[in-house]
């Protein structure tokens, strides 16, 4: 296994910018794993900047919403994006 930094583009537009695991031995094809630091911009809602470990957000983590100055400081425990996609609207 090994790390990467690398971006993917949900198709509803969110995006993940940050670390990626890559698993190629379980595969024959590689795929990637959120894990390590990583950004999610939700389009036309806001963004999410902190720890994530096999796809989920889990650590310390920020966002903030889009026309909201106030960022907001969370510990996430085993949180998809999808979940928080629900959280921010």
């Amino acid at each position: 296994m090994c790390d990467h930094d690398g971006f993917y583009t949900f198709a509803n537009g969110t995006k993940y910018k940050g670390s990626f695991k890559t698993c190629s031995k379980l595969l024959k094809h590689k795929f990637g794993m959120f894990d390590g630091n990583g950004v999610v911009k939700i389009p036309g809602v806001g963004g999410f900047q902190g720890k994530f470990k096999e796809n989920l957000l889990n650590g310390p983590g920020r966002y903030e919403l889009i026309g909201h100055p106030k960022q907001v400081d969370r510990t996430f425990y085993n949180c998809s994006i999808e979940e928080l996609e629900v959280l921010l609207r």
